[in-house]
C-alpha cells in the first residue's frame, strides 16, 4: 500500500484533499537472463517511489482539462504536426479554417477527415516560385570605344550634334506618345459610349413589362384663363367604376344600313397561297355627336339625357391603359350633356407605337410619321373589311337601309361601305 493525497471536486464546485492507501499489486517481468530475488526488490522499492511521486504532482484544473503549467524541459522545445499515423500529433487544431467550397459543399467533413492536420492549413504551406524571376544576364560584350579626338572644337561640335539628335528624338517621341495618348483617349471614349449603349439595351430590355413614361405633345393646348374643376389621378381612376350597369337594349326603329356576309373562304387562307390586299373606294363616315341627326332628333326625349358614339366611350373606358394624348368636348344644353370631338381629333385613328419603348421620332411629311402611319393603318383595316365580305351575294339590311347621314352631294353616295348603325339606350344611373 502507498499513501497518497488525492484532489476531489464535489457537486458544488469545492475541492478537497484527502490520504488514501494505494494498492500495488506485485509486478512480474519476464526476461532473457536470470535475474535474483535482491534484483526484483531493488526495482520494487524503484518502482513504488516513483508511483509516490507521480501520485504526489497530479494537479487539478479548475478552469479547463490539459496541464496547468508546461515543464522546463518541453518549453522551448519546437514543435511540428505530423500525420495521424505518427505518434505525436495535436489533439485537436481549432485554428484552421476550411474554404468556401468545403463550408459550402461539406467536403470538409469527410475528404479531410483523415488527412495531414497540417496541410488543411496555409501555416506550413510552401509557394515555389520561379527561378528565373531572379535571374538575370549580364552583359559582358566590350562596347567599342571610340579613339580620344585631339582637336578640342571638333569634340564640341560632335557633342552639340550628339545633343541636337536627342532633342529631335525627344520631340518625336513627344509627338508620337501625344498622338497615342489621344488615340487611346479616343478609343476609350468610343467603348464608354458602346458601354452606355449597352447599358441603356439592357435597361430597355429589363423595363419591357413596367409601363413607360413618354413625353408626348398634349392634343390641345390649355390656356391659362381655363379654370379646372377636377382632376384625378390614375390611382382614383383605376377604382373608378359602375357596377350597377346592365346591359344596353337597342332603341326601337332606330337601326341604319345594310351588312354583307363573311367569306369563309377567307379561313383556309395561310402563308404558302397568300391573298392580296385589294383597295376598295367606298364611302365611310364617322360623324360626331352634335353632327348626327339621328341623335339630335332624340334628344328631343326628355326620357334621354347622355349623348356619345362609341369611339368616345371607348376612348373613356380605355383612359387608364392609353397613351397617346387626347380631349373630348362636353356640351351642357340645360340638363343634356353632348360628349362631343373636336374637328381635328386622332381618336378615330389607330394608335402608332402606343406601347413602344421610344416613340417614332419622324415629323412633318416623313412617311414614317405618325400621322401618316396611323392613317395608312386605317384604310388598311378598312378595306381588309370589305375584302373579307360576299360583296355579289345576298345583303341583311336594317329598318332604314340608307344611312341617314350621307351627303347629298357626295358622288359617290350610291356606293356606302358596309357598315350597320345601331343606337341603343343604357342606363348608367
Amino acid at each position: 500500500m502507498v499513501d497518497a493525497d488525492v484532489a476531489t471536486e464535489n457537486a458544488e464546485g469545492e475541492v478537497h484533499t484527502e490520504n488514501v492507501e494505494v494498492p500495488i499489486e506485485n509486478v512480474e517481468i519476464e526476461s532473457g537472463n536470470d535475474s535474483t530475488e535482491d534484483e526484483n526488490n531493488d526495482f520494487e522499492n524503484k518502482w513504488k517511489m516513483s508511483l509516490q511521486e507521480v501520485v504526489k504532482k497530479i494537479v487539478i484544473n479548475p478552469n479547463g482539462w490539459g496541464p496547468v503549467s508546461i515543464p522546463e524541459s518541453f518549453r522551448c522545445l519546437p514543435y511540428q504536426a505530423f500525420d495521424k499515423s505518427e505518434r505525436i500529433s495535436k489533439i485537436a487544431d481549432w485554428t484552421g479554417q476550411l474554404s468556401r467550397e468545403e463550408r459550402r459543399y461539406g467536403q470538409g467533413r469527410y475528404a479531410a477527415a483523415n488527412a495531414n492536420a497540417a496541410a488543411s492549413t496555409n501555416q506550413y504551406a510552401y509557394y515555389h516560385e520561379e527561378e528565373e524571376t531572379a535571374f538575370q544576364l549580364v552583359d559582358g560584350a566590350r562596347t567599342a570605344k571610340s579613339a580620344p579626338t585631339r582637336n578640342y572644337r571638333l569634340r564640341q561640335l560632335q557633342l552639340a550634334r550628339r545633343q541636337m539628335q536627342k532633342d529631335r528624338e525627344r520631340q518625336t517621341q513627344t509627338q508620337a506618345s501625344s498622338k497615342h495618348a489621344k488615340n487611346r483617349e479616343k478609343d476609350r471614349h468610343n467603348q464608354w459610349r458602346v458601354f452606355q449603349k449597352a447599358f441603356r439595351q439592357r435597361q430597355r430590355y429589363d423595363r419591357r413589362g413596367q409601363k413607360q413614361v413618354k413625353s408626348r405633345l398634349p392634343s390641345v393646348m390649355i390656356k391659362p384663363e381655363w379654370e379646372m374643376l377636377e382632376e384625378f389621378d390614375l390611382a382614383q381612376l383605376q377604382k373608378m367604376n359602375l357596377p350597377s350597369v346592365g346591359d344596353g337594349e337597342d332603341i326601337e326603329n332606330e337601326r341604319y344600313g345594310t351588312l354583307e356576309y363573311y367569306e369563309r373562304s377567307f379561313d383556309r387562307i395561310t402563308g404558302r397561297n397568300e391573298v392580296q390586299l385589294r383597295r376598295f373606294f367606298k364611302s365611310y363616315y364617322t360623324i360626331s355627336t352634335t353632327d348626327d341627326p339621328v341623335i339630335e332628333r332624340l334628344a328631343k326625349n326628355p326620357h334621354y339625357t347622355v349623348f356619345a358614339t362609341d369611339v368616345i366611350i371607348a376612348t373613356l373606358m380605355c383612359c387608364t391603359r392609353s397613351v397617346y394624348p387626347w380631349d373630348i368636348v362636353i356640351h351642357r344644353i340645360g340638363n343634356k350633356l353632348f360628349f362631343d370631338k373636336r374637328s381635328s381629333s386622332k381618336i378615330d385613328f389607330p394608335t402608332v407605337s402606343e406601347t413602344a419603348i421610344e416613340p417614332p421620332q419622324d415629323e412633318g411629311n416623313s412617311i414614317n410619321s405618325p400621322h401618316f402611319l396611323a392613317l395608312e393603318a386605317m384604310f388598311v383595316n378598312q378595306n381588309f373589311k370589305q375584302q373579307v365580305l360576299k360583296s355579289d351575294d345576298e345583303k341583311y339590311a336594317f329598318e332604314h337601309p340608307d344611312v341617314p347621314f350621307v351627303d347629298e352631294n357626295d358622288p359617290n353616295k350610291e356606293n356606302v361601305a358596309s357598315i350597320g348603325y345601331r343606337f341603343v339606350n343604357q342606363n348608367i344611373f
